[in-house]
């Protein structure tokens, strides 16, 4: 699937727009521009999504195994060092796609084998830590869109909607704020204390 001009234009605005929110948030450079290799990534996914109902493995495998190896440069890597950052990054990974695939067992492969591994990706680029606010965001707001599409007759109980854009909103979202966003974990134990 070949993209057109204008949409290239729309990822590389995308890539600047996280690239300035990220100068703001963060001391260095580096998780800025690791914000800017992440949102264009997402949103090159997000507009094959919505263009053809596909998210290309070609892009998305690929995309793994950088994203894991920039974590610890990204605005979530730890101080402790490089592995443990890799580890927080996979087990992210693992941790999305095995929640993604979850309910696939049962419901008709609903939920596209594209779909699990972008929440794959968009885990192993926010870590285990705030992976929880991916879910419950981009479920929320898919949830949202489809009862308004629903109500509104603009779509049918089988219809299909691209996953791709409500998940990658909001993991572009906790990258650019990641100074303000505790990890899942803190944020209830602040709750709940």
């Amino acid at each position: 699937m070949k993209l057109l001009w204008h949409h290239w234009l729309i990822i590389l605005i995308s890539a600047v727009i996280a690239f300035g929110a990220g100068t703001n948030s963060f001391d260095t450079l580096l998780p800025t521009i690791v914000c800017g290799m992440c949102t264009s990534v997402l949103c090159y996914l997000s507009i094959t999504d919505i263009r053809v109902n596909l998210v290309p493995n070609k892009v998305v495998l690929p995309a793994l195994i950088p994203s894991i190896l920039v974590f610890h440069f990204g605005p979530f890597g730890t101080e402790t060092g490089v592995l443990p950052s890799i580890v927080i990054s996979m087990s992210g990974g693992a941790f999305a796609m095995l929640i993604a695939f979850l309910p696939n067992l049962g419901s008709r492969k609903r939920l596209g084998s594209g779909d699990i591994k972008m929440l794959g990706l968009a885990g192993t680029m926010v870590g285990i830590g705030h992976l929880p606010w991916v879910l419950i965001s981009g479920s929320s707001l898919t949830g949202l869109i489809a009862i308004a599409l629903l109500a509104t007759r603009k779509a049918k109980l089988n219809d299909t909607i691209p996953m791709t854009p409500f998940f990658s909103g909001p993991t572009v979202a906790i990258l650019v704020l990641a100074p303000y966003i505790p990890t899942f974990y803190d944020f209830i134990v602040k709750i709940y204390s």
